[in-house]
C-alpha cells in the first residue's frame, strides 16, 4: 500500500467518524487529504471500497488475535480476559477505524458479505467457540445461551465507542479486567 493510499484510509475514517458514512462525501475525503476528488477515484472505485479499507485491516487483526486466544490451552476465564482486551486494545490502537466499524457495522454487512474471512459472524463464532470450550470444562455454566451471551459481552465491549477516548482516564488493560470481571461474575460456574 502506498503513502497515498495510507493517508486516503485515514483520512476518510476522520471523516466517517466524523460526519457519518452516509453524510460523508468523497469530496470531503479528497479535501481532507489535500487532493481533488477525481484524483481519489484513481485510488478508490468507490466510497463503499473505502469504508471497507477504514476497517479492514484492524478488524483482521482483531480477529486473529482471537482466533489465537481460542486455540491456546488457558483457563476460559484467561481466555475471555484476552479477548476482551483484545477487543478494546482494538479501539484504543486503531483510533477512528474501529469507531467507524461499529457505527457503520449495518453499512459494511452488504460490503462484507462475500468476505467471508472478516464477517462478523466468523468473530461471534469465535466467541461462541470460547465460551463452549468454558461450558465444556465446567468453568462456565452449562445453561448459557451461547448467542445471546455473545451479544452481551459485544454489547459491552462495543458501546466503548461511545464514551472511551484515547489517553484517557482509564486505558484499555484496566477496562478490560472490569469488564471481564462483570462478565465471569454473572456467567461462572458456581459449586454445588
Amino acid at each position: 500500500m502506498t503513502k497515498r493510499e495510507q493517508e486516503i484510509i485515514a483520512a476518510a475514517a476522520k471523516v466517517f467518524n466524523e460526519k457519518g458514512y452516509h453524510a460523508a462525501t468523497t469530496r470531503d475525503i479528497a479535501a481532507e487529504v489535500g487532493i481533488q476528488q477525481a484524483t481519489l477515484y484513481y485510488y478508490i472505485s468507490s466510497k463503499e471500497e473505502l469504508l471497507y479499507l477504514v476497517v479492514r485491516e484492524p478488524i483482521v487483526r482483531l480477529y486473529d488475535q482471537v482466533e489465537e486466544i481460542v486455540k491456546a490451552s488457558l483457563p476460559s476465564r484467561t481466555k475471555i480476559e484476552r479477548a476482551i482486551h483484545a477487543h478494546l486494545a482494538a479501539f484504543d490502537e486503531s483510533y477512528p477505524h474501529m469507531f467507524v466499524y461499529v457505527q457503520e457495522l449495518p453499512n459494511l454487512i452488504h460490503t462484507l458479505q462475500d468476505k467471508i474471512r472478516e464477517s462478523p459472524s466468523r468473530y461471534q463464532h469465535l466467541w461462541e467457540e470460547i465460551l463452549q470450550q468454558g461450558v465444556a470444562t465446567g468453568e462456565l455454566r452449562a445453561d448459557l445461551d451461547m448467542p445471546a451471551t455473545v451479544f452481551m459481552i459485544m454489547g459491552m465491549c462495543n458501546w466503548l465507542h461511545r464514551w472511551y477516548r484515547k489517553g484517557g482516564r482509564l486505558d484499555t488493560a484496566t477496562l478490560a479486567r472490569q469488564y471481564a470481571s462483570a462478565a465471569l461474575d454473572g456467567i461462572t460456574a458456581r459449586p454445588s
